[in-house]
This record gives C-alpha cells, structure tokens and sequence, in this order.
C-alpha cells in the first residue's frame, strides 16, 4: 500500500485518547486527519476495483469476439474475405476503439487489404504514410507488436505527420502471425484518439488472441489452396471464376486477390496492375461480378482513349450548350455507373488536371458537370487498372502521391503469361474451341508439337496475343487437327492442306484424340471433377475411367472418391 495509506492501530490510539479525558483541538484535528485519508484511500481503492472490473468486462467481450471469430471461419464458405471481414467486425465492437484497419499484407510487405474502421476518405494517404515508415511498418518488418501509451510524445512516432495531424494518443498494432519464422500475415492496427495509455494489459492481451486466431485461420484456408493439385478449385465453387482458365499457382494468387476484395463491406477503390494484354478487364468485371455491387452498372472507360478537351464532359457529365457542339445534355460515365463500378483503364495516362478532378471525387463523392452550378452526388466504386509503374510516376512528378495512395488501398497484381506457363495448355484448347464454335464447327484437336510451340514462344502480348493467335489457327484451318506447320502458315509460310497434316493410323485413334481434345477444354472450363460430370452428363465413375482411358489427368486422381 502507498505510505498514505492509514494505520488502523493508530486510529484506536486517538480515539482511546478522545474517551480518556478532555480532548483538545490538536487531538480532534489528528483524528479528522486520519479520518480524511481513510476516506481517500477507499475511494481510490473503490476506483482501482471499478477499472479493473471494466477491464476484466473488455477482457471477455473480446474472448467472445474470438471464439466468434473461430465458429465464423469454420461455417459458411471459408473465404479469406469472409474470415477478414469477421474480424474487423469484432475490432469495430471492441470497447475503446475510435479507429482501426485489418491489414492482410503481400510476401513484401504491400498490403493487399485494407479493411478499415471510421476511417474517413481524406485520412488514407495517412495511413499509407504508417504502413510504409510508420508503427505498422515496424510491425511487419519486425513480427513484434508496437503499443504507444502517446504516440505524440514517442521519441519513435512524434515526427510522423500522421501522429501530428490527427493527434494520435493510444496505438496499438498487433501483428497477424505468418507460418513458423515468415513476416506477418497482416496487422491489427487501432487508436484512441481521446486518451493516453486507453487499452490497459489485459485488453492488449486479448486482442493478441485475436490476432492469433486471424491468422490460424488464415493458414488453413492458405494450407487448403493445393487441394487435388489444383490451388484454384477452393475459389471455383458454386461457378464462381469460371471465366478463368487455368490451375496454376499464379492465376490462384489473382483469384484469392479478388476473392478477398469482392468480399469487403464497402470497397472504396482497387487496382489492378499487369502488362498489356494480362486480362485486367476480366479482373475488373471479376470484382463487380462477385462483389457487392454486383447488382449495379459496371461501365468500362480507357481513359487513355478520351480526347484531352471532352475528358470531364465525358466522365462528369455536362449541361446542353456548355461546349461547342454540346447540342444536348449529357449524363457522364460517373454518373451512368451510380450504385455500381466505373472501370478506368489506363488510369495513369489521364491528365494532372484530370487526376486533380477525380481526387477530389475519391474525397467528397461528388460531381460538378461541365457547365453546371449544382453538383450531383455519386456512389461509385472506382476500380483503376495500368500497365505502367505508378509508384516510379510518383517519383518523377507525372502522378500524383496522394491519388496513388487513395488508388492503392486493394491492389490486384495480374501476372504475365510467361509467369503461368502451365496455364498456356489450356488457354490455348479454350481459345480454339470459342473459335471454333463462333465458326459452327467442332474443336480441333491441338497436335503437341503445337503445344510445345506456343509455350516456347515470347507471348510478349499475354493472354491478348495467345488468344489472337488461336482465332487465325481456326479461321484460316477448317481441320480436325493443327499442328505447328499450322502456326508457321499464319506467319507467313504457306499453310498446309489436309493432305499435309499427318493422318491419325486408323479411326479409333481419330475419336480417342477428339475425345480427348474435347475432355481437356471441358476440363479447363469445369475443373471440378463432380462439375465437369454434370455438365457432360456423365456418372462420376464413367469420367474417371474414361479420362484414364484416354490419359487425361483429373484432379484428385486416384485418391478421390468416385461413387
């Protein structure tokens, strides 16, 4: 106890003195003194217990929340988005929270979720500036947690303008464990504006739990990925991405990518980055189709494309007569995607004037049409894509920083073709058979030495150039079957006829290499074995000895059940 604390022996004394004889007035002055503090100490031990009560109070809710946490990843579809998306949730509900964000990062450290609460629009670039020098920076770089009693007076943190501008008290960032010695998985990141030292040791060690369990969850849906050899099938339910062929490790990184970012409450922007020719529109419908606003417009745009004097006319609209040739009103492409998502491709050619304009929508969501007084509120999802480096943009003045980082919050990296060479197999029988259907004609049977061609070749134009490349084969080869002669006719040589192409030994051969044509474009489409059973028409059992027969993989081989 503190040396304040008062004696009770010394109190028998005084009162023993007061009935003894006459008492004086140093005597009674003593005994009020005596009174006084113990009056003190029982309302400062009434408070200490008060506290402690609220904090064991904190201490279950939270244990609540992640048992809550748990029961949640272990229900319903298993998604990284749905098991993130639980989770700050739970962050949201925990007492003495004012503000917060769930990060799952990138292996380098990039966030590619950002799952924030009460954070306002005009404070992101904020909270970049801590992601990449600041406390959750620290977290990612050294696995430890970071708790700042007051982060404007932390010899540490004081300098950041973060901490300055939004007068950042209690900090506290916990990190989301990785498997055995790897970075984080992502962080815990959330503040106390109003007070110091606002989350006491046991709240801290709860949201500890809280992190931990994230990330166990996390890990199984990750350890889960190469299910039956195919990282790609746990995304594929219900016909889900169907729209993307391929079962490589890469495509199921983009997959997992959209995934986690269709499944957020209230997305604000994502971008997309890849090469010309990568697929990022496909992307981008990906996320409007699978995300919340799926129910709304998605209205494409290259922004590269807009003439530089009609750019705002022709995203923000304009009133009839505001230009020469305006003979009429006119709606703009914000407007026109309302409740929905307005896809900006090649959002790093737009004008300094233009990425002015459209910063200031990301902060205040609303337009002024050209020509027009009153501005007109919008709710748009805005989802960018670029072939270019952004961030080297930045550096060389041609971009603004503070658009990059409002851009940035959920990036979607799209790998080149060369990164997926074992996707290039089945995108190449896909492309054929569209081709060939659009032509009214079967699918042709891709020989494999045109096959080894097309994977030893550059393909510097991604999945864009494969598929071009399959529309001539077919186009200008009405035949069962091409060949590599058939490639080097539709680059100059001359191509060769029927009689040139070498003829199967008989036609059981003929049917078995169709048959098995046929399987391996249907297996790209439908890559789930009971899927691709039902869309055939086929018993289970049959597939299976049928695709042995013919010496096409199934995922799961042997070792899946096929009753």
């Amino acid at each position: 106890m503190a040396a304040s604390t008062p004696n009770p022996d010394q109190l028998a004394s005084l009162l023993s003195q007061l009935r003894r004889g006459p008492s004086d007035d140093a005597l009674i002055q003593r005994l009020e003194q005596e009174l006084a503090r113990v009056a003190a100490e029982g309302e400062r031990q009434r408070e200490e217990l008060h506290q402690v009560a609220i904090e064991y109070r904190a201490e279950r809710d939270i244990l609540r929340l992640v048992a809550g946490l748990a029961e949640e990843g272990m229900e319903g579809e298993r998604r990284p988005a749905v098991v993130v998306e639980a989770a700050r949730r739970a962050i949201a509900r925990m007492p003495r929270v004012e503000h917060g964000c769930v990060f799952v990062f990138d292996p380098d450290g990039t966030p590619e979720v950002i799952s924030p609460i009460r954070i306002e629009d005009g404070q992101f670039p904020l909270l970049m500036e801590q992601i990449s020098h600041g406390i959750i920076g620290q977290v990612w770089r050294t696995g430890a947690p970071v708790y700042c009693e007051e982060a404007t007076a932390d010899r540490m943190f004081q300098g950041l303008e973060s901490v300055r501008s939004l007068g950042m008290k209690t900090v506290l960032c916990e990190p989301i464990p990785g498997d055995g010695g790897a970075p984080p998985r992502g962080a815990l990141y959330v503040e106390n504006r109003s007070r110091a030292d606002a989350f006491p040791r046991a709240w801290r060690e709860a949201v500890r739990l809280l992190a931990l369990q994230l990330g166990q969850q996390l890990a199984l849906l990750e350890r889960g990925a190469a299910v039956h050899g195919d990282p790609t099938l746990r995304y594929r339910r219900s016909g889900r991405f169907d729209e993307f062929v391929g079962r490589s490790p890469a495509l199921a990184g983009v997959l997992a990518r959209i995934d986690r970012i269709a499944g957020l409450e209230s997305p604000r922007t994502a971008l997309i980055v890849g090469e010309t020719g990568v697929g990022k529109e496909l992307v981008a419908r990906a996320l409007h189709r699978y995300g919340p606003r799926r129910d709304g417009p998605f209205v494409p745009v290259n922004t590269a494309a807009l003439q530089p004097s009609l750019a705002e006319a022709e995203l923000f609209g304009a009133t009839k007569g505001a230009y020469t040739g305006a003979a009429t009103a006119r709606e703009g492409l914000f407007r026109a995607a309302h409740g929905g998502v307005l896809f900006l491709d090649e959002i790093g050619e737009i004008s300094a004037e233009l990425q002015v304009k459209l910063l200031r929508v990301l902060d205040e969501p609303r337009i002024r049409p050209v020509g027009a007084t009153d501005e007109v509120e919008v709710d748009v999802w805005i989802v960018a894509a670029t072939n270019r480096d952004l961030a080297q943009a930045v550096a060389a003045g041609t971009f603004r920083r503070d658009l990059y980082y409002r851009l940035a919050g959920s990036v979607v990296p799209v790998p080149p073709l060369r990164s997926r060479p074992e996707d290039i197999d089945a995108l190449a029988v896909h492309f054929a058979a569209a081709a060939a259907a659009r032509a009214e004609r079967p699918p042709p049977f891709l020989d494999p030495t045109l096959l080894a061609a097309l994977r030893d070749r550059p393909l510097e134009g991604n999945v864009r150039e494969l598929r071009g490349l399959m529309d001539a084969l077919v186009e200008q080869n009405d035949l069962p079957i091409l060949t590599v002669d058939h490639l080097r006719g539709i680059e100059g040589g001359s191509p060769p006829t029927a009689e040139d192409v070498p003829a199967p030994p008989d036609w059981k051969e003929a049917t078995r290499r169709f048959q098995a044509s046929y399987l391996r474009w249907a297996l790209a489409r439908w890559p789930s074995p009971a899927e691709l059973a039902r869309q055939l028409g086929f018993h289970r059992s049959y597939l299976y000895r049928l695709a042995a027969k013919l010496d096409v993989p199934l995922p799961g081989g042997e070792g899946e059940s096929q009753g």
